[in-house]
This record gives structure tokens, C-alpha cells and sequence, in this order.
């Protein structure tokens, strides 16, 4: 609806939407390396675990649009734990690769360390590719049956769910080792193309990265190969508008308000609660002011004048800064306090040998 300089505010428009892809709710890391620009890479999971990059570069020549380059010698992405990405009773790590050689030698894709778990484009048996991670029982890991191709686009998937650890290239399991056990976990940091423990680094051309806190299946990995990361949309919608505030006298220097909650897609995290003191405030909505940010359904006002007219209005906010409609108007009048008092004992001192007197 539009609102035009006066403050008139037309009619809605008819509703528009659309339903986003489902993505696994174990999904807690996703790097498609579209930014182009820049020494930061965006997680578009949503959970927000950003990467930094060090002598990594940009390149349009990726496997779904840009990507990120790896010297082999320094190139690292590095990103700092946050708690979500120490993986323990299973994990899939995906990501397409593009080597530019191809040696006896452990070539990080994806490694958390010292070990915890990790993908590798090449390993010192033969040159090819595989996976593995520390466990209860000790390290383990997997090998593929042959090197990947020099200047080739090859899709990488380890995954483990408590019981076998699998590798998969391009989309087809090529080894399992039978597993039990939890992945060690690690406060360090999750590192694509390379490590700071003992430098394997990575050289070629890494695209759409995937970590998941459970194993996916042979048919998810392959929708996965087919499907390009994608940032998730921005949180545009409003939340709903709250209940009017329900006004409670307690005395006459508070007010005590509640009013119904509003919704949201996502989640309100707080509301705007707005004040007007006197009488027309619903026709003078200018007079209205912001006192307060409450989290919950409620609020006491205090501090105001005796027999005083206050009026309130709230309206809701979410986690992407969204705000939604105001409330309807509600408020009440403060108890008055009578002029004839000339002295008020109420003997609640407790200690010494003076009384106070409360009618100020």
C-alpha cells in the first residue's frame, strides 16, 4: 500500500509470494563464491560463518559462475568456529574441484583440524582422491580408486553416519570403511584449500562448497552436484501487528501494559513501544514517542505524573530489521493523588530513631 506526503495511506495490493527450494536442515556451511570481489566469502547457508580469504584469487571460470583459485603453496579460505561446524556424529563434505596438479601429496579441499575431519582433491597414496577424520578409535580415512584429471572438473562427497564412512566422486560411492565412533571434535578453524597445521594446500580451482552435520544420501549428493549454491533471500516480510496494549492502573506513577503477540516468518525479536501524554492522541499520532524496546508482551511504565492521561501504541521488529504495522491505541489515566494530604507515615525504615513522612 502507498502513503503519500499528508500521511493518507491507500489501499493493499492484491498478495504475491512464492515457495524457496528446500535445502537439508543439516546445512551448516555453504560457499558458492559468487562475490567476485573482495577477501571475504559469504556463507549462503544462512548461519552466517563467513570466511577470510589469504592469497586465494577470483576467477569467472568456475563450475557454476565465479570461484575461487588456490596457488598450491599459501592459498587458504579460513573460516573461525563457531561451534556448528565441529562436526561429531556425522557429516557430509562436498565441493567441486578443478585440479591443477595432481601428486603423491595430501591436497586440502575441506580440513578441520588437527584432523578432525577433512576432503582432499589428492593423497600421498598415488595421488587420488579422499577423505577421513579422527575418531573414537583413532584417524581413519578413505582412498578413491583413481587420480582425478589435471584441468578437469570433478565433484568430491565424503560423508560418514556413525557406522561407514563413504566417498563418492562425481556422484557415485567409489569407497567405504566400516566406523563407529564420534569425529574428535575442535574448537579450530574450519579451512578450505589448504591448512595452517601442515600445509597441504590445494592448487586449482574450488566451487561450491557444502558441509552438513549428517550423511546425505547417494541421491542427495547427486541433487547437489546439479544444483548451484545459492545465498538465501533476504528476509523482506513485516511481522503481523500486535494486540492494542491493554492499560492497568497500579498507582499514580504506573502503568502496567500487555497486548498480544505479533508473528513473523522468521521470529519478532523485540517491539517499538511509543507513548503520548494527554488526551487526543489517537487524532495527533505526531505526539507519539518511542520509550522503550521490550523483548516480551509487556511493559511497565513508571515514573509518570498522577492523575495523567498516557496513551500507547507498539508495533513489532525481526532479525533483519523489518518492522510491521502499529497497534491500535490504548491507554488509561494515572491515579490521583489527593491534595488535602499534608503527611504520611508509613514506618518502613526499620532502623533509627527518625520516621519518614511519604506525602512529600
Amino acid at each position: 500500500r502507498a502513503r503519500d506526503a499528508a500521511g493518507n495511506i491507500g489501499p493493499y495490493s492484491g498478495v504475491g509470494g512464492a515457495t524457496t527450494l528446500a535445502e537439508p536442515s543439516s546445512l551448516v556451511a555453504a560457499y558458492a563464491f559468487e562475490t567476485g570481489t573482495g577477501d571475504t566469502v559469504t556463507d549462503a547457508s544462512g548461519t552466517g560463518h563467513a570466511g577470510l580469504m589469504t592469497d586465494a584469487t577470483w576467477t569467472a571460470s568456475g563450475k557454476y559462475g565465479n570461484a575461487l583459485e588456490f596457488n598450491g603453496t599459501s592459498s587458504l579460505v579460513t573460516i573461525l568456529d563457531p561451534g556448528s561446524v565441529s562436526l561429531t556424529t556425522g557429516m557430509t563434505l562436498e565441493a567441486w574441484v578443478n585440479p591443477s596438479t595432481v601428486s603423491n601429496a595430501w591436497r586440502d579441499v575441506i580440513y578441520k583440524g588437527p584432523d578432525s575431519y577433512y576432503l582432499e582433491a589428492t593423497a600421498y597414496f598415488g595421488g587420488v582422491p579422499a577423505g577421513g577424520g579422527t575418531f573414537t578409535s583413532g584417524n581413519a580415512n578413505v582412498f578413491g580408486p583413481a587420480a582425478l584429471v589435471e584441468g578437469v572438473w570433478s565433484h568430491l562427497a565424503l560423508t560418514y553416519d556413525g557406522a561407514v564412512m563413504r566417498l563418492y566422486v562425481n556422484g557415485l560411492e567409489v569407497s567405504n570403511l566400516p566406523r563407529t565412533g564420534s569425529l574428535s571434535a575442535s574448537s579450530n578453524p574450519l579451512q578450505i584449500g589448504g591448512d595452517s597445521f601442515y600445509g597441504q594446500y590445494f592448487h586449482g580451482v574450488i566451487d561450491e562448497v557444502r558441509i552438513y552435520n549428517e550423511a546425505l544420501t547417494q541421491a542427495q549428493i547427486q541433487a547437489d552436484m546439479d544444483t548451484p549454491v545459492v545465498p538465501p533471500t533476504p528476509d523482506t516480510e513485516l511481522p503481523t501487528e500486535p494486540g492494542v496494549p491493554v492499560v492497568t492502573v497500579v498507582s499514580g506513577s504506573e502503568l502496567d501494559l500487555v497486548w498480544s503477540a505479533a508473528t513473523d516468518n522468521v521470529g519478532v525479536t523485540d517491539y517499538l513501544l511509543e507513548r503520548c501524554t494527554g488526551v487526543g492522541c489517537e487524532v495527533d499520532v505526531a505526539n507519539f514517542a518511542q520509550i522503550a524496546t521490550p523483548a516480551g508482551t509487556g511493559y511497565s511504565d513508571t515514573g509518570l505524573l498522577a492523575d495523567t492521561a498516557y496513551s500507547y501504541r507498539v508495533r513489532a521488529r525481526d532479525a533483519a530489521g523489518n518492522i510491521g504495522p502499529y497497534s491500535g491505541v490504548g491507554g488509561a489515566t494515572t491515579l490521583a493523588e489527593p491534595s488535602s494530604l499534608v503527611a504520611a507515615y508509613a514506618f518502613e525504615t526499620g532502623t533509627g530513631d527518625t520516621v519518614t513522612d511519604a506525602s512529600g
